[in-house]
């Protein structure tokens, strides 16, 4: 019974240390926030999102913001990524609802056909409020 106990709890151990180190490459290698911030410090003309869930709603803005990402023990990185929030907010509110490192507006009215900016066709990757 000891035994089996016991092989039933290194095999549980192997799984999260096997599950943690999958996600430590995730937020290392494939972070996409991260892999949108460093497309946009060699290019700033770069597109952060154009697809996706999330859209503008009526009345929304979109914000691009740079936040931290950090993962425990695999360090920090910095995130970009596109917000949607109301119009009547400024990009400093935004960044303090997220916490953020910073936010400026990409789009003021945005819409689905709107090819230009950094975050396209008014994808969002988040709303912030209600």
């Amino acid at each position: 019974m000891r035994r089996t106990v016991s092989r039933a709890v290194a095999i549980g151990a192997l799984v999260m240390l096997a599950y943690g180190g999958a996600e430590l490459v995730h937020f290392r290698a494939f972070c996409g926030k991260h892999l949108a911030w460093l497309r946009r410090q060699h290019d700033p003309a770069a597109v952060v999102v154009d697809d996706g869930f999330a859209v503008a709603r009526a009345g929304d803005a979109i914000f691009t913001c740079e936040t931290d990402h950090c993962f425990g023990i695999g360090g920090c990185h910095v995130d970009l990524g596109c917000y949607c929030a109301a119009a009547s907010l400024s990009a400093d509110a935004v960044a303090q609802l997220l916490d953020a490192r910073s936010c400026v507006v990409d789009h003021l009215a945005p819409a689905p056909t709107d090819a230009t900016g950094a975050c396209r066709y008014a994808h969002c990757d988040d709303h912030i409020g209600p």
